[in-house]
């Protein structure tokens, strides 16, 4: 063979080989990837359970590789394999004796088959099992071991394994996995189930002692920095662990500025309101840079009232501020119109008096020392019916007689004016008055509790609304009722207080005010002393086996029963009987002759009893058969 067929042939083996070896890495690449096993032959390939559901995506460790690979449903699990879900999975594993594994969010886990006995080693997150079969688990961090049964949770925390009996032998309801939002709760409210006197004792997730008190029945831990934290419950001396329960507090959202308006042009120095999501009680810190110059300024609350006091760009960021730790929110940019102007008083640009009060205004920059006028319209542009009032150092007091919405400015006199932004005044009134008639105290009556509330209806208004509460802060209302009458009789459920007021109708205008708050008392009528005749000669009447002597009772409004007392002497200690009867008169069956004397006490329909009435005399008639004439 020459040496130019031998170049080729070798060149052409060369070729073969490259293309051969290529197709093998290839083909071992693909194997590699659906038979993981394949880099690690001696691995105990003996099947212990299955993947039966996933909910969203989890990941899945095979021993001897270095790389996770995604979790499938209906995968074979082995000996060594480790289970990992994200913040929203959760998995569930079918082991080949029945039982079910529950796998929950941000959890890793590792299944092993030792001496033909499952385990788990739970390195973080939570798990549930359901099924007879019970399995071993094992706290990676601190080699705690617990024997996970069914329908039993347990998971993981700084300082061990927490079972589901843990956490409802402790705190109620129990807290255990629960997720804290910072911005929402500050105080994160503990309750035990029994008054038990105990050591609560709050860890973050180094195991570090955050906060230790003595408890009894319910407690509470501010909330901390974002992490994770357990609380453990220990009695005596020996410091028993009696409880377990943890939770997550989630890091803090940065604050996000709410859209404000560029189209607008603004006085300088007015204040542009800043608003963003944020915690009332927080405390934040704005960033602000200008033409001017960069600029700090620190606020608590969600709001704060920014100065402008140049035209152009401005760069805000607003940040929260939590013990040491700093949540930046996005630096925005804006571009701002501005021109001089008068200023007004922040406060003064929207107030509201009650008619017949005066409005205040002040001047807080009259740049060019001018004298000034206010004028005042109904309309916000002053197209109309505008009323000037003359004020040559800017402060000025003008009366609001008329209930009405207002709009007020400021201007320089000398040209060209100088202008302030319009104040708008609700000059308010009652949307009607208690009636002079009306009884803040009234009683019942026997056909039920009723009331009559009374009012003077306001001109403006064609109707109110009126509502009875049994409270003050009018949450527990009985009555809610439109009417356009003056008055209106009203069912109440029972004697007792109520509080009742009038409100305008939902389309009324803005400057008609709720009336104030009037209490209403319920009561009993008085029950008086009843009243007797001082002298009674007893009338006559036959009777069949002994004579019938009237005694004849003063009626009164409202009696149920009146009992009757008849005494030998005037001192009232020799009492001949008592009775009791529905009418004002008695029928006294007896033979007797003399002088008795006698008293009364009156029980009415609601069950009120009546003092005692004064004495009075009985006296028989001499004879049978003489007629008294009273």
């Amino acid at each position: 063979m020459n040496n130019s067929h031998h170049n080729i042939y070798a060149l052409l083996v060369d070729r073969i080989t490259l293309a051969s070896g290529g197709l093998l890495i290839v083909v071992g690449l693909l194997f590699f990837k659906f038979n993981p096993f394949f880099l690690n032959p001696l691995r105990d390939l003996r099947p212990i359970a299955k993947i039966e559901g996933l909910e969203f995506e989890s990941k899945r460790k095979i021993p001897g590789t270095l790389n996770w690979i995604d979790t499938e449903t209906a995968a074979t699990l082995y000996h060594g394999d480790q289970i990992l879900t994200k913040s929203r999975s959760t998995a569930m594993v079918r082991f080949d004796s029945g039982a079910e594994l529950f796998i929950g969010p941000q959890s890793l886990v590792k299944i092993e088959l030792l001496d033909d006995e499952y385990q788990l080693i739970l390195v973080k997150g939570q798990l549930k099992l359901e099924g007879e079969t019970s399995i071993k688990v094992i706290h990676a961090e601190s080699g705690q071991g617990l024997l996970l049964k069914n329908a039993q949770e347990i998971t993981s925390s700084p300082m061990g394994l927490i079972s589901s009996e843990d956490r409802d032998n402790l705190l109620n309801p129990p807290l255990q996995g629960s997720v804290i939002e910072p911005e929402s709760v500050r105080s994160i409210d503990f309750s035990l189930k029994n008054n038990q006197h105990a050591t609560a004792t709050l860890y973050d997730a180094n195991g570090n002692k955050v906060a230790e008190r003595p408890v009894s029945g319910a407690f509470s831990f501010t909330t901390p920095k974002p992490g994770r934290y357990t609380v453990i419950l220990t009695t005596g001396a020996s410091s028993e662990v009696t409880g377990r329960t943890a939770f997550l507090v989630r890091p803090y959202k940065a604050p996000q500025l709410a859209p404000i308006s560029t189209d607008k042009t603004y006085l300088r120095g007015e204040t542009l309101p800043l608003k963003w999501n944020g915690i009332p009680e927080a405390h934040y810190r704005i960033d602000y840079k200008t033409s001017e110059g960069k600029k700090v300024a620190l606020t608590q609350g969600n709001h704060y009232a920014l100065p402008i006091s140049a035209a152009g760009a401005y760069a805000l960021q607003v940040t929260l501020i939590d013990n040491e730790d700093q949540y930046p929110g996005h630096v925005s940019e804006f571009n701002f119109k501005v021109q001089d102007g008068l200023l007004l008083d922040d406060k003064q640009l929207t107030q509201l008096v009650p008619e017949k009060t005066p409005a205040s205004f002040e001047i807080k920059n009259n740049i060019r020392n001018a004298a000034i006028i206010y004028e005042v319209s109904p309309q916000k542009d002053f197209s109309e019916n505008v009323k000037v009032f003359s004020s040559h150092r800017g402060k000025k007091s003008i009366p609001m007689n008329e209930p009405g919405v207002y709009f007020v400015r400021a201007k320089t006199k000398n040209a060209p004016p100088l202008v302030s932004l319009p104040a708008k005044v609700v000059v308010t009134t009652p949307v009607a008055a208690v009636a002079k008639t009306h009884a803040s105290t009234q009683s019942i009556s026997p056909r039920g509790t009723t009331a009559r509330i009374s009012w003077n209806k306001n001109k403006i208004a064609d109707e109110v609304r009126l509502q009875v509460a049994q409270d003050q802060e009018f949450t527990k209302i009985i009555v809610d009722k439109m009417t356009d009458k003056k008055s209106e009789t009203v069912e109440l459920p029972q004697i007792g207080e109520y509080f009742w007021r009038l409100l305008p109708e939902e389309d009324a205008p803005e400057f008609l005010t709720p009336t104030e708050i009037n209490p209403l008392m319920i009561t009993l009528p008085p029950l008086r002393r009843p009243r007797v005749i001082a002298q009674q000669i007893l009338e006559y009447q036959e009777g069949e086996d002994v004579p019938l002597h009237l005694i004849k009772l003063l009626p009164q409004d409202n009696v149920k029963t009146y009992t009757l007392e008849v005494y030998q002497d005037s001192a009232l200690k020799k009492k001949v009987f008592t009775v009791s009867t529905t009418a004002p008169l008695y029928r006294w069956a007896s033979n007797r002759s003399g002088k008795y004397y006698y008293r009364v006490i009156v029980t009415d329909i609601w069950g009120q009893t009546s003092p005692y009435s004064q004495p009075g005399e009985l006296i028989f008639p001499i004879s049978p058969m003489v007629e008294v004439n009273e």
